[in-house]
């Protein structure tokens, strides 16, 4: 009697023991590299293929995605780190900028200054003086945030070079007329008649009040506060006109100058030393520029040691008439020097009635 057949067993998805039931599948076999094992099967239904298929595409779209975040991250950091070198690239070169701006700004001054000074000789040597001419300012640039320092740095530029170019015909002018007057060049009393710094300008030129009478009065000089005893020197080459004390019967407004030194240059000036201490010179005397002709001292009305000093230049009705000595003074500088010069080119004169001719000269 033969055995009865036992029933097979129907595998699952996923076992190596059969086929599934179904439509169709996907048999998938694993031979391990060890030929005594046994071969594994995979069967794959198709939702289960469905399956795999979308976790297969999600993991490489999520792969994909990653390498191109990635890649944007990098470049992000290192545009980061790019603009930050840029910017402060240009901090560096804004701050080279704004100080070179301040340099030619300094320069500016310079070329300025140069420009009053060759303004005030021409002036002493009666040549014409030229008002400098008044740019129009430029075009404003507002492209980048140092627009501003470009276009004050252009403008600048543009002021030296006018400035110099002014300079350069001045000097020519200056040059040529001291060639062909030597005489009159060393007549111009160009030199302060105090040396050193241990000075103080104490009353200028102008109107003033009078400390005695505490009256409004036309200062015809100026007066310097310096210690007793220092040196008087000559403005200019000239012929001490005058040396002593004017009786206060001939002139009150002399008397009160104390000890005074009067000496003519040539004939376009004439110079006044008041308050001396003592005077070192003798009318008819010839005396050089930077000659010592007394010392400060503080005779007549002067509160304190001083030197009065004066300039007189002769003047269209051919007087010797007072004019501001600061312009003549090419050795100081005075921080309204530029007011100064305008005044003098208008009106440099000291108005009538308010000077008496200077002792020993007219």
């Amino acid at each position: 009697m033969s055995k009865p057949e036992r029933p097979r067993r129907r595998p699952s998805l996923g076992t190596s023991a059969g086929p599934p039931p179904g439509p169709w599948i996907v048999e998938v076999q694993i031979h391990p590299a060890d030929a005594r094992k046994r071969v594994r099967y995979l069967f794959l239904s198709r939702v289960g293929l469905t399956v795999a298929s979308v976790l297969i595409l999600g993991y490489l779209f999520l792969v994909s995605l990653g390498t191109a975040l990635a890649r944007d991250v990098w470049r992000a950091i290192f545009g980061n780190v790019e603009i930050r070198t840029l910017t402060l690239e240009r901090m560096r070169q804004g701050d080279r900028l704004e100080a070179l701006v301040g340099e030619l700004g300094a320069l500016e001054q310079r070329t300025k200054g140069l420009r009053i000074q060759l303004a005030e000789l021409r002036l002493a040597y009666g040549l014409p003086v030229r008002r400098p001419e008044v740019l129009p300012p430029p075009p404003e640039d507002d492209e980048s945030i140092y627009g501003g320092a470009i276009t004050q740095g252009e403008r600048i530029r543009a002021v030296i070079e006018r400035h110099l170019a002014a300079l350069d015909r001045g000097l020519a002018e200056v040059r040529a007329f001291e060639a062909a007057h030597p005489a009159e060049v060393g007549s111009v009393p160009s030199r302060c008649p105090l040396e050193g710094e241990d000075l103080v300008l104490i009353t200028p030129f102008g109107n003033h009040r009078n400390p005695f009478t505490k009256e409004l009065e036309f200062h015809p000089g100026v007066d310097f506060a310096a210690p007793e005893g220092t040196r008087v020197n000559a403005a200019a080459d000239g012929v001490v006109a005058f040396a002593g004390q004017v009786p206060l019967g001939r002139s009150p407004t002399w008397y009160r100058l104390g000890q005074v030194v009067v000496l003519r240059h040539g004939d376009a000036y004439a110079t006044v030393y008041g308050q001396l201490d003592r005077s070192d010179v003798r009318p008819g005397q010839q005396v050089r520029r930077g000659e010592q002709v007394g010392a400060v001292g503080r005779t007549g009305w002067a509160l304190a040691p001083q030197l009065h000093f004066e300039v007189r230049r002769r003047n269209r009705e051919g007087e010797l008439a007072p004019v501001d000595p600061r312009i003549y003074m090419f050795d100081r500088h005075w921080r309204d020097e530029e007011s100064l010069l305008v005044r003098a080119t208008s009106n440099p004169w000291a108005p009538r009635g308010s000077w008496e001719p200077a002792p020993g000269v007219r």
